[in-house]
């Protein structure tokens, strides 16, 4: 399955434009729609100007990639919140940082684990910034029955990248 849409959750941080930086090389590669969204980071005050802010960066990477890329609706802050705009999406683009913190990820611990849990989509979780083609993807499998059709629109994405699968069982 190739992405027809992306949101890309940003908490407007340098971390998290890798994200957007890879959700938008993504969405000019498979002529994908993208949509940016603000997700505050855990335990951060509410940014009055994070709704400028990712107006600038949606413009930015619209001119950077030729892209038309909009931006959520509404200002969001939550998980739940962000994972009822991605209904409609095809997959969502975070960065790794917020999935990472203090090895959280891999304890279920945090705003993107929640995200993941909550939205039930696919999640690319970017760690550094997109300087060319995946040379390789790790894949987050559980036990479910569907877990390993995930690994096929990770192909997709990927295209001649290295789909590298692993447990992601929380233990």
């Amino acid at each position: 399955m190739t992405p027809r849409s992306i949101l890309a959750v940003s908490d407007l941080t340098a971390a998290s434009d890798s994200a957007l930086a890879r959700a938008a090389c993504l969405t000019a590669a498979h002529g994908a729609t993208l949509t940016l969204i603000h997700m505050r980071a855990a335990g951060a005050s509410p940014d009055d100007s994070a709704a400028s802010r990712l107006a600038h960066q949606a413009l930015q990477l619209g001119q950077r990639h030729g892209l038309c890329v909009r931006t959520a609706s509404r200002l969001t802050h939550t998980p739940q919140e962000v994972a009822h705009e991605a209904r409609h999406a095809d997959l969502l683009a975070v960065g790794a940082h917020a999935a990472d913190a203090g090895g959280a990820w891999m304890r279920w611990h945090s705003p993107a684990a929640d995200l993941l849990r909550l939205a039930r989509k696919p999640l690319l979780a970017v760690r550094r910034p997109a300087d060319g083609a995946y040379r390789r993807l790790l894949v987050a499998l559980d036990c479910s029955p569907g877990a390993r059709t995930v690994a096929d629109p990770a192909r997709a994405l990927g295209g001649p990248a290295q789909v590298a699968p692993f447990d992601a069982v929380p233990r």
